[in-house]
């Protein structure tokens, strides 16, 4: 009974050893997978902050285009009132011109209507003087 007594004990010993193993080798696996998992979920916190980078630098971007676009449309507008003020002052001098040519033009009719009448006159005088 001895050697048998001391065989199950040395049996037992050996399946408690291998239990042993058994579990490290789980514990190992079970840690390369939480490790394995913990990268991948990093991996993934480092895709979203890039992206969330290139999002604040496209949005960075887009806000630097829109003040240059605002300075653009001020200057453009600046630019309009410049050209409106010289087409009116343009235009002005142009009404002014066209004034003056009227003016002109009158004036030269009157003088050739009096001419004209003077001619009729003198035409009448000198047929009334016949």
């Amino acid at each position: 009974y001895r050697d048998k007594i001391v065989s199950l004990e040395e049996g037992h010993a050996v399946a408690q050893q291998e239990l042993r193993e058994a579990a490290a080798r789980q514990q190992s696996q079970q840690d390369e997978e939480a490790h394995a998992r913990q990268a991948r979920e990093l991996h993934a916190v480092g895709a979203q902050a890039r992206t969330h980078q290139t999002g604040r630098e496209k949005c960075a971007q887009q806000a630097r285009d829109l003040h240059c676009a605002q300075e653009t449309m001020t200057a453009l507008h600046a630019d309009h009132a410049v050209a409106l003020r010289v087409l009116e002052e343009r235009l002005g001098a142009r009404r002014k011109e066209e004034a003056r040519l009227m003016q002109d033009s009158y004036l030269l009719a009157l003088a050739e209507l009096r001419a004209q009448c003077a001619r009729e006159a003198q035409a009448l005088t000198s047929a009334g003087a016949q």
